[in-house]
């Protein structure tokens, strides 16, 4: 009589939901580290030291997808066991609370302050601090008149009720807690239960009918000298002041979403134009958008720059194939696979050998152009063919339709003049940045890619040169 093959169904569904290219990674058991020297946010940490007698200010950029939310997360962690740390996003803030994330292109910089200034006092509510009335009040005289229309009634603000709109993440005591998804794996292996975590951090959830606040429909241009916005900054560094004096630890602002912007203009508005956000009196690392910073960070002096680059998964002198020596993505998958397995294995649930084989890694490592999100998202798909046919491992034949579904959304509508651009890269044996706004275009849809090397250079997207890029 035949023996039976396991069935991997569970399996599969969960490898499905861990391996989920919109979420970032949260659990630090999951966090895969980069090579130091290609390690942006290492850096970041490295400068934050806890002796460091200077407060200092960095923009981070990269490109969209490679993992910058999950690498500031785990930079939070870090600073947490030295610092007070606030993680705001304003990105998510203004999606799921304010509901119009288009305002991002029309924010003002007092009106960053604004929300910065709100996210402390939720942190530090969060953390015990007792605010003072007069503390209070003047943020919310502030903000009053700032949102006032002239008239002799200006708004009333409650900065208690506003804070609860607004989520963040904080850390910096000892003993803290992260509970439900923040804490616990994805799908099912979810629990509710509170986990206390190495991560020392509190993630608070929004309350969206709490944020009263409109913005990005300001009609004041104020600049920073207006007494209106120099009372708000003013309000906001009392609170980070009081903070400090009281946790006797710095805080540090960790400012996500700002990537996103794509109207130059407004990014000069918010770090040229104005220095608002370099005057809070705490250290800070906020995202910028890398396209914007070519232009604009040799005007920014208030700031440091850095870059988390793409995983140098291609070989600069033989693009067509995989860089030697590339770890990270198989840490990525090991540590998903293995949790998996350790919470299934413990329910006496099948799970198979080797999942995810090497061959079979290594050439989706390669296919997403060391985009993290775009492995992720390969990985995904291949696993999804794997549960349709029950097999025991992802092989070359599930691979197949999961990478050429990915180059399809990449080939889509791509032009005759797109396409000479990236030729003319490949044809480079230097690998540099065409001139134009076209070059641009295609690095902001990842068509074009950077590689940071021992100098950044660039070459179009692997999954191209399977399809209207392939030689000859």
């Amino acid at each position: 009589m035949s023996r039976q093959s396991p069935d991997f169904t569970r399996f599969w569904e969960e490898f499905e939901v861990v391996f989920d290219p919109e979420k970032p990674v949260e659990q630090p058991r999951l966090f895969a580290e980069r090579e130091r020297k290609y390690s942006a946010v290492a850096s970041i940490v490295r400068g934050l030291r806890p002796e460091a007698k200077t407060r200092s200010k960095y923009l981070l950029t990269g490109t969209q997808g490679n993992g910058k939310t999950s690498e500031l997360i785990h930079c939070a962690a870090e600073l947490a066991k030295t610092r007070i740390v606030v993680r705001v996003d304003i990105w998510d803030h203004l999606t799921l609370t304010v509901g119009e994330p288009a305002a991002l292109e029309r924010l003002e910089p007092w009106e960053l302050v604004s929300v910065v200034g709100t996210a402390i006092f939720r942190a530090g509510t969060e953390l015990g601090q007792n605010w003072t009335k007069p503390e209070t009040k003047a943020v919310e005289k502030a903000l009053a008149e700032l949102h006032s229309d002239g008239s002799q009634n200006p708004p009333k603000v409650d900065l208690v009720t506003l804070a609860r709109g607004i989520a963040v993440a904080v850390g910096g005591i000892a003993g803290a807690f992260i509970g439900g998804p923040s804490g616990t794996a994805l799908g099912s292996l979810v629990g509710e239960q509170t986990v206390k975590t190495a991560t020392s951090l509190v993630t608070t959830a929004a309350d969206a009918t709490s944020w009263t606040l409109p913005i990005g429909q300001s009609r004041r241009r104020s600049s920073d000298q207006d007494p209106k916005v120099q009372a708000l900054l003013s309000a906001v560094n009392r609170l980070i002041m009081s903070l400090h004096e009281t946790l006797k630890r710095p805080l540090v602002l960790i400012l996500d979403g700002l990537d996103r912007l794509r109207d130059e203009e407004r990014v000069s508005a918010l770090f040229v134009r104005s220095d608002l956000l370099s005057r809070l009196i705490c250290d800070a690392i906020v995202t910028a958008p890398m396209l914007a910073m070519r232009v604009e960070a040799p005007l920014i002096s208030n700031f440091k720059h850095k870059d988390l680059g793409n995983i140098p998964v291609v070989d600069r002198d033989a693009p067509e194939r995989l860089r030697p020596h590339i770890t990270f993505f198989t840490d990525l998958a090991r540590r998903r696979i293995n949790l998996i397995r350790e919470t299934l294995d413990a329910e006496g649930i099948a799970c198979p050998d080797d999942p995810l084989p090497k061959a079979q890694l290594d050439r989706l490592a390669y296919l997403s152009g060391g985009v993290v999100r775009d492995f992720v998202r390969l990985v995904r798909l291949a696993s999804s063919e794997a549960l349709d046919t029950g097999a025991e491992q992802i092989s070359k034949e599930h691979i197949e339709p999961a990478i050429r579904e990915l180059r399809l959304r990449y080939e889509w509508m791509i032009n005759a003049d797109e396409i000479a651009v990236l030729r003319r890269v490949m044809d480079d044996p230097s690998r540099r940045l065409p001139g134009g706004e076209l070059a641009r275009s295609l690095l902001r849809q990842k068509r074009l890619l950077p590689y940071p090397n021992d100098s950044t250079w660039y070459y179009p997207h692997p999954l191209l040169t399977l399809g209207v890029l392939r030689p000859g």
